[in-house]
């Protein structure tokens, strides 16, 4: 069991090393939530205006 405690302490402290890189700035988070909610209003204007656009009939 003493043999395990050391690998378990490298270990810990590679995956909190790994963690800290994954984390995201709060620019970065704002940036992505932006450009998510400018996807969504596009989507949503194009959904309403194909909403009232009509076919032309062929006669």
């Amino acid at each position: 069991m003493l043999l395990q405690e050391p690998l378990v302490c490298v270990r810990e402290v590679e995956v909190e090393g790994r963690q800290s890189d994954w984390a995201y700035s709060a620019p970065v988070v704002a940036m992505d939530v932006l450009w998510n909610v400018a996807f969504l209003a596009i989507g949503i204007v194009v959904l309403v205006l194909s909403a009232k656009e009509e076919v032309p009939k062929v006669r």
